[in-house]
């Protein structure tokens, strides 16, 4: 499935950060992958979508973290650990 024609520009950020803000603990990368797919309606079920969601997902975050609105607050059991500035 191409995920360009998933996603609109900006909308995994967006989706990534209303569930952040829900979690003042943050969210791991996978959780935040489960809400994405959620919030699109997607089949949770599908490990390879999530996998490759939780790619885009990784590459969304680092984005916003260099620009300063989320940060990299660490790992947990193995999968980084996302949190709003």
């Amino acid at each position: 499935m191409d995920q360009n024609r998933l996603f609109k520009r900006g909308e995994v950020h967006r989706i990534c950060q209303e569930a952040l803000a829900g979690a003042p603990e943050g969210l791991d990368t996978r959780e935040l992958g489960l809400a994405v797919v959620r919030a699109k309606g997607l089949d949770e079920g599908d490990a390879v979508l999530r996998k490759a969601v939780n790619y885009r997902i990784v590459q969304a975050m680092r984005m916003q973290e260099l620009r300063g609105r989320v940060s990299g607050t660490g790992k947990r059991k193995g999968v980084r650990v996302w949190g709003l500035q």
